[in-house]
Order: C-alpha cells, then structure tokens, then sequence
C-alpha cells in the first residue's frame, strides 16, 4: 500500500466509522461485521514494535499486553496536532454572522428539550424533536402558536407553551449585538483544540522489522528487541480493535476551518444527521489531520491502534498478536535469555540481527523455531 492508498484508507475510514454511528439495530451490526472483516483484508497481517530492554517492556510482553501512551509525551510535538487559522476563522465567522444566528438559537432550544424530557420521562427528546423542527418547515419565522399546537398532542399544553416561550428567548438572545461579540471573542482566544493530544491512548507500529533507524532509536541501538505480531483476531474483543487501526499518511496537514466544523455541528443540531451528510464534512480534515506526519517520518511506516482515553481501562490493554522476536545485535546476554524464556512459553520465534559474512547487510537468523 503506497502512501497515497493509506490516505484513501483513512478517509474511507472516516466514512465507515461515522456511517456506523448512524445506523441502528441489526442494520448497525451488520455494517460493523462487514466494515471489519473488510479492514482485515487490506490492513497488514504482520506489524512490529521496537522495544529497548527494561522489566516494564518484558512484562508487557510476559503479559500479553501492550502500553498505549498519549501522543502529548511523544518525541514529535506537533504529532496528532491539528493546523487551523484562527484569524481565518474569526474573519469567516463574523462576515457570515447572520446565517449561524438560528442555528444556536436551536442549540439552546435543543438543550432545553434535553433537559426538560430528562426530567419528565414520559416523552423522548427524539420524539420532541422531531414534532419541533416540523413547526417550522415551509416557515421559519417565530410562530408562538404553530409551535404549541404541533407539541402540544406530544409534550401536553403548558410545556407545548413553555418549549415555545423558550424558543421566542433563545431567538431575542441570539439577535443581541453582545451575543456576537461574545461568540467572536471566544474564536478569538480559542487556542486548545489540540488538547486532543492528551485525550486518547495510541500503540506505534511498523510495517518492518528491519529499519535501522528505529533500530537504533527505539531498540536502544541495537540492544533491544522488536515484536513481530499477527494481527489476526481471535474473539470478538480483539476484532473490536480493527476499526481503530490505521495507517499515517506522510504529508502537509490540511488546514482546519474551525468555522465551518462550527456551522456543521449546529446543522445536525436542527436536523438529523444522514449519511448522505458524510460527503466533505470538516471532521473529516480533523480525521485525517490526527494520522497525518511530515514527510520526513515516511521510513518509520506506521500504523496506530487508537483508544479514547474515557474508553480505555488503563494503558496496559490485553494485546495476544504476538508470533515472533527479534533481538539486536548487541542485545546483552541476560535481556536474551529472559525474551527466549518467554518465547518458549508463549510458543514465540525468535531471530538474532547479526551482520552478514560480507559484514554489508543485516541479516536474522533463527535461534528458537517454537515448538
């Protein structure tokens, strides 16, 4: 797969991902069995992790785990960072004020459904809102009574009226000049987007055991050791983590219009997002900007397991794709021993990287086959 065929990949991806997350029932398991088994027949079979020696990496191995660790301690600090023009934005927002102004109107309107079906129980916020949005279809204006009369068979008369009582407030709010000025001012100091970096557990892989540069960055120079895994799902928790494994496309980030993400989260606001939505949406650049590089990490060729930080129960997640080992060639004697011993409990192979006999390229030789 060329670097161009991974970019493709993770904007299909993007797709799949989000396509799921709007079906429901059968149709919504269906998707997802499919969406897997078609991962597992473009995605490498076989992916390494470069370790140096240290009890913490043999126990991770011993364990038949792998520690997933946040990018914001990662040597690349503008790695899963996201590049957008705050001026860009704020000048974006402002000359096209007037046509967001409903759209947060409704935003608020939809918080108090929320709240007030939270509270009441007998009618869901879907069922609410469902029955509100038509009040206005043909009609956008304000109409106190249209609105009650449309809730009214849903929610009752007097919350029918108080919904429309909270609508007139929601518009008067929106339509103030300070209202504006404080939603710009927001943009203006918005700095923490890429607070991203510290919300979600990442594992880094290769798609080779034999690069020298990570050789001598993340095996210690060749004292460590690299783990070849299979990834070949056993039961269904381990499936679980395909749809989260994907590659980094190696180029420019494309700049991300904040606005724009904006004006598409208050559209599904008002409305029900569909799938036929999911054609050049802004998340999508945010989607691909999280496993976009610089071109100049092209020799690493990774892929990344990816878990939000809220879904995960610790860094240290059971990770059984372990098949081989591989041991630098200045790995010391003891660190040796202790990867072959757990190779023979595991039923693991293990190769030795040693120069060549014409000492001009580097070669791995078997020294444990498994049982």
């Amino acid at each position: 797969m060329n670097n161009e065929e991974k970019l493709e990949l993770i904007k299909a991806n993007y797709k799949s991902s989000r396509c799921w997350e709007l079906l429901k029932g059968n149709e919504k398991l269906e998707f997802y069995e499919e969406w897997v088994k078609t991962l597992l027949s473009i995605i490498p079979t076989h992916l390494y992790k470069y370790r140096a020696c240290s009890e913490d990496n043999l126990r991770m191995l011993r364990n038949k785990t792998a520690w997933f660790s946040c990018p914001s301690t990662w040597n690349d600090q503008i790695d899963v960072t996201v590049s957008y023009d705050l001026d860009k934005d704020v000048d974006e927002l402002e000359k096209n004020f007037d046509k967001y102004v409903y759209k947060f109107a409704f935003a608020f309107i939809n918080q108090y459904i929320e709240s007030f079906c939270g509270q009441k129980k007998f009618v869901t916020k879907e069922q609410v809102r469902d029955v509100y949005y038509k009040a206005f279809k043909g009609d956008e204006s304000i109409n106190f009574d249209r609105i009650v009369n449309y809730l009214e068979p849903v929610v009752g008369w007097k919350p029918a009226r108080q919904i429309a009582v909270k609508t007139q407030e929601a518009f008067m709010m929106v339509e103030k000049p300070e209202f504006k000025s404080k939603i710009l001012n927001c943009f203006k100091q918005f700095l923490g987007f890429n607070d991203i970096r510290n919300k979600m557990y990442m594992y880094s892989l290769s798609e080779t055991y034999e690069n020298n540069h990570q050789w001598a960055i993340y095996a210690d120079g060749g004292k460590g050791f690299c783990i070849g895994y299979e990834i070949t799902p056993k039961n269904k928790e381990e499936a679980s983590m395909i749809p989260n494994l994907l590659p980094i496309y190696y180029g420019k980030k494309e700049d991300l219009l904040i606005s724009k993400m904006l004006d598409e989260t208050l559209e599904y606001v008002a409305r029900k997002e569909e799938i036929s939505d999911l054609i050049n949406q802004e998340t999508e650049i945010l989607y691909v900007a999280l496993h976009t590089k610089a071109p100049e990490w092209i020799g690493e060729q990774e892929w990344r397991f990816i878990i939000p930080m809220d879904q995960a129960k610790g860094k240290a997640i059971p990770f059984d794709f372990a098949k081989t080992i591989y041991l630098g060639e200045n790995i010391e004697i003891e660190w040796k021993n202790k990867l072959t011993d757990i190779a023979k409990e595991q039923n693991l192979k293990v190769y030795q990287r040693q120069l060549d006999r014409t000492k001009s390229k580097w070669i791995y030789e078997e020294i444990y086959g498994g049982k």
